[in-house]
């Protein structure tokens, strides 16, 4: 009981930034935004709606946690439900941080476009078939409490400082973290847990 506590404890403590900064942006909209902007564009249960919402996301730094509250704020604003899920949907996937720190400084250009088109309907193949790669030449390890593209990276940056990896794939869709090189597989297993995530050998590997 008291390491299922402590876990929320530390889930909790992952996640409060995040949150907060949902927040300070609701707050934010609902006191310089015109209640009537999400009524006008937001508000219709029509196509034009939803991908307005998907649209209106992609200036904000939010990933799956902090969207929550601001998608909470934009729903009482008068925004429809069809509006609100694309809102929470693509903005994590969308945001100028998720594209712009990670997916262009990291990826390049080709796949910041691949990752910025696929939560408007396109299919984003590219990362399940690193994963693959990895797969066959690495251990897979099953992660689970991973809720947003932070806890994945804090996942591979925990596996990374380990003696003996190489490289190490997450896949945050798949609650999966391919490493390669020669850890020693307890090792991987405490340095997961250690940030709050619990962490098990893929029995087919």
């Amino acid at each position: 009981m008291i390491n299922i506590l402590s876990e929320i404890w530390a889930l909790l403590c992952e996640m409060s930034p995040y949150l907060l900064l949902g927040f300070l942006l609701v707050g934010l909209m609902h006191e310089f935004v015109p209640g009537t902007l999400y009524t006008r564009y937001l508000g219709d249960r029509s196509l034009r709606s939803v991908v307005l919402a998907a649209l209106f996301g992609v200036p904000l730094p939010l990933c799956s946690c902090g969207v929550i509250p601001t998608a909470m704020g934009i729903r009482r604003e008068g925004a429809s439900k069809g509006a609100t899920i694309s809102f929470l949907i693509a903005t994590p996937q969308t945001g100028v941080d998720s594209i712009g720190l990670f997916s262009y400084i990291c990826t390049g250009l080709l796949l910041l476009l691949v990752r910025a088109l696929w939560p408007f309907g396109h299919h984003h193949h590219h990362h399940h078939e690193a994963l693959s790669h990895a797969e066959a030449r690495g251990v897979t390890y099953n992660i689970e409490g991973m809720n947003c593209n932070h806890c994945a990276e804090n996942v591979r940056k925990a596996i990374a400082s380990l003696e003996g990896v190489e490289g190490v794939e997450v896949s945050l869709r798949e609650g999966k973290a391919i490493v390669t090189g020669s850890p020693d597989e307890a090792e991987v297993l405490r340095a997961v847990e250690s940030i709050g995530f619990k962490a098990a050998a893929d029995a087919e590997k």
